[in-house]
């Protein structure tokens, strides 16, 4: 690959403010209500039927599956990783 083919890396710290810098202060209690209710209808089929089962969210963001899942469903082993020092 030449200089002109090189692709570009993302700066090292790219993830460390994501939340703030692309969400901002945009988000609304509605916004937020609209994607959980988006993320029941894409993933309730999906989900197992215990609610002890162990489940990984790899980079939750603002954190709305998290919440559909322990809140709306119940599951009680939901867990989330995150490069970002913002989610906590």
């Amino acid at each position: 690959m030449d200089d002109n083919q090189q692709r570009a890396s993302p700066p090292a710290d790219l993830y460390k403010h994501y939340i703030s810098g692309y969400f901002g202060t945009r988000e609304t209690s509605a916004s937020r209500g609209r994607r959980i209710s988006s993320l029941a209808c894409n993933y309730d089929a999906y989900l197992p039927g215990r609610k002890d089962s162990k489940i990984l969210e790899i980079g939750p963001g603002l954190g709305e599956l998290l919440e559909y899942l322990c809140h709306d469903r119940g599951y009680t082993a939901v867990s989330a990783i995150d490069l970002s020092n913002e989610v906590a």
